[in-house]
């Protein structure tokens, strides 16, 4: 299961591309339900923040804020971005189509794989390029048998990775990422 590192690729990487939110657009995390009335609870317990910027949500990894913003995008553009964009293989089309999958809850999870070139995609500008596990087959001679070339695409606006990178890295800085903080790296 991916849990909350689903946050940025489910909900924030679409809301910024596709549906013109920015940084400093605002969610309240407040109460919320699911659709089905289960409440959604942030991982800090039952006290809600308020007003919380794109940026903040995703530096203190806010659950009723990501629930809320998916649910508004609606989940067809969500498991568009997750499957066409992000080429995840995993997701169930019915399943994993519900308020859950914003928070990383999935039927059958995700190849770390496949996570890892998600998130490379958002570190190359955009670009998503299919994970390969070779590029080069030689014989013993030397000579080329086989090249394995990795196909690309666009997966967002360079714009939408540099801002999306720009509020990891604040998770890393000030928010639930501070033990991966390294004093000789960004």
């Amino acid at each position: 299961q991916p849990g909350s590192t689903f946050k940025v690729v489910s909900t924030y990487v679409p809301a910024l591309d596709a549906y013109g939110d920015s940084l400093g657009t605002v969610i309240i995390d407040e109460a919320y339900n699911y659709a089905d009335g289960t409440p959604v609870r942030d991982w800090w317990g039952t006290k809600y923040r308020g007003p919380m910027t794109i940026r903040k949500c995703i530096e203190q990894s806010a659950n009723v804020c990501t629930v809320k913003k998916y649910t508004e995008l609606t989940s067809e553009v969500g498991m568009q971005y997750l499957t066409d964009n992000f080429k995840f293989t995993t997701l169930h089309p019915v399943n994993d189509s519900g308020q859950a999958t914003s928070l990383g809850g999935l039927t059958n999870g995700v190849y770390n794989i496949e996570l890892t070139a998600a998130y490379a995609a958002i570190a190359n500008k955009g670009v998503y390029t299919e994970p390969i596990l070779y590029t080069h087959i030689y014989d013993n001679n030397g000579n080329l048998l086989y090249e394995n070339t990795a196909a690309t695409h666009t997966a967002m606006k360079d714009s939408t990775a540099a801002l999306i990178t720009s509020a990891m890295e604040d998770v890393v800085k000030y928010g639930t990422g501070g033990a991966a903080r390294l004093s000789n790296m960004t």
